[in-house]
């Protein structure tokens, strides 16, 4: 038994921001796992995990370990590995859990500066007319045995 969850999130970002620099941080895998504030360790990993499927040995992997809290006053500590692949518009990202969890993320900049040509708006997003944004897609898939 599985059970999917999947979501999309748009943040408009601040006007004055360049293309390249939104980029450029998308691509700085240190950053992206910085963000979360639940990671206390990372570590790139020299050559894929075994679990690695065929389409992800290219990816750039890491080791990653969180801080949990599960009541007031139990914490522990849970390890991770997570798979990077730059994109043209952003990165992709492939995190396995323990316990079946696979979390699949997708960053993308979407919309338009002053100047440049409008690009088509999807229907029900909510993304900004104009201005650039981030786009984030996720599915989390959890597996039961």
């Amino acid at each position: 038994m599985s059970k999917r969850t999947t979501f999309t999130t748009i943040s408009p970002l601040p006007s004055g921001i360049s293309r390249q620099v939104v980029l450029d941080f998308l691509h700085n895998h240190e950053a992206m796992i910085d963000l979360n504030p639940l990671v206390v360790e990372r570590h790139p990993l020299p050559t894929p995990p075994v679990h690695c499927p065929e389409d992800e040995r290219q990816c750039t992997w890491w080791s990653m370990t969180d801080k949990i809290s599960y009541m007031p006053g139990v914490k522990s500590d849970l390890t991770y590995t997570a798979a990077f692949q730059d994109l043209k518009d952003g990165i992709r990202t492939h995190c396995y859990a323990p316990m079946g969890t696979h979390i699949r993320e997708r960053w993308s900049l979407g919309g338009t500066l002053p100047g440049e040509p409008k690009q088509p708006m999807e229907l029900g997003l909510g993304a900004p007319s104009q201005g650039l944004y981030i786009r984030e897609d996720v599915e989390d898939n959890l597996e039961r045995h």
